[in-house]
C-alpha cells in the first residue's frame, strides 16, 4: 500500500477548537485536490494554515506507534505548536 492509498485522519489540539479543526479539514480538503499525500501535503496544509495561524505545527505518527499494519496516515496538528 503507498501513502497515496492510505486513509489520513487528523486529530486537532485544542479538541475544543472547532473553528481550528474545521479550518484544518478544509484546508487539506482543498489541498487535496493537487496533492495526493506525504510530506508535500503536509508542508501546503502547514504553510496554508500558518496565515491564520502561525504557531501551527502537524507531526506525523510514527509507524512505530502503530500496533499492527497501518491501513491510514494520523497527523497530529497542534495550533498553538504544543498540546498545552
Amino acid at each position: 500500500m503507498t501513502i497515496e492509498d492510505r486513509a489520513l485522519q487528523i486529530r486537532c489540539f485544542p479538541a475544543e477548537d472547532s473553528v481550528f479543526s474545521f479550518d484544518v479539514q478544509r484546508i487539506v480538503a482543498e489541498s487535496r485536490e493537487t496533492i495526493a499525500a506525504g510530506e508535500r501535503l503536509m508542508r501546503r496544509v502547514q504553510e496554508q494554515l500558518s496565515q491564520h495561524y502561525p504557531a501551527v505545527t502537524i507531526r506525523r505518527r510514527d509507524e512505530l506507534a502503530e500496533v499492527y499494519e497501518p491501513d491510514s496516515e494520523v497527523w497530529y496538528v497542534f495550533r498553538d505548536g504544543r498540546v498545552a
